[in-house]
């Protein structure tokens, strides 16, 4: 097996423009978990929406696994940004269930759900593929990922209006 050196890859427009609006999404993510450091306890799980937490855990939990699959491509610029959407969507979990405002969730899968629908697009648009792994498993999983962002969503809608 070749050893891959680490790298910065080059990407095109759409690629950046999907890391740029998710980005905005991790900087509210981020700025959840501090709220979180200042909430003394943790909200009672009747006083959450539990299905919305649910879904967006297991999204979490496959971020998670991102970061190994980040590691093997040694490209720096995806290790930097998986890091930092990992602490964006593990921080607003910590955020919301120490009694951030619900509404931050709800800001942060509707940016996401955007970034992954310029990401299909880039996805379709460039036939992207990564080693052996057909360019279709990566749009079924980016879709996967906008589904349960728009499910999360719709949830919330109630809240939001």
């Amino acid at each position: 097996m070749e050893e891959k050196n680490w790298h910065i890859k080059k990407w095109h427009l759409l690629g950046w423009l999907e890391t740029v609006v998710k980005s905005l999404a991790i900087i509210i993510g981020i700025y959840v978990l501090f709220i979180g450091f200042t909430k003394p306890d943790f909200l009672p799980l009747n006083n959450l929406p539990l299905i919305e937490l649910v879904i967006f855990t297991i999204l979490s939990l496959g971020l998670l696994a991102a970061i190994y699959n980040r590691y093997q491509l040694k490209d720096i610029i995806s290790m930097v940004f998986v890091i930092f959407n990992n602490l964006g969507h593990w921080g607003l979990i910590y955020g919301v269930l120490k009694g951030a405002n619900i509404k931050f969730l709800y800001s942060f899968v509707l940016i996401m759900l955007a970034g992954d629908i310029v990401k299909i697009v880039f996805l379709k648009r460039h036939n992207y593929s990564e080693g052996d792994i057909a360019p279709q498993k990566f749009i079924y999983l980016t879709s996967v990922y906008a589904v349960g962002y728009l499910i999360i969503f719709l949830f919330g809608l109630p809240t939001l209006i």
